[in-house]
């Protein structure tokens, strides 16, 4: 496995791409291999970042806070309240 780069050189990069400047001169400026500086262009153009996002980083998964699940379990229910009724399968008081 590669040589792990610290956040500071990844802003450097995105930077310094996004200013227009060239990979050699990226290179000698910042220390990031030619090679990780092609693959980080590549994905700054597709994605417009450079690594992962910080969430994905941490390996824990994103919870939901309790107004979004209050929210989001009574627009299920709603939903299947109102298919129900739709195929007859139950009644709504």
């Amino acid at each position: 496995m590669g040589r792990a780069y610290n956040q500071d050189q990844r802003d450097r990069v995105k930077v310094l791409l996004e200013a227009g400047r060239d990979e050699e001169f990226i290179e000698k400026d910042t220390g990031v291999s030619d090679r990780t500086i092609r693959r980080w262009k590549m994905e700054l153009e597709r994605t417009g970042r450079i690594g992962k996002p910080p969430e994905s980083r941490t390996g824990r998964h994103r919870v939901l806070n309790a107004e979004v699940e209050t929210v989001s379990t009574t627009v299920v229910a709603r939903g299947l309240a109102c298919y129900c009724y739709q195929y007859g399968r139950v009644e709504l008081s």
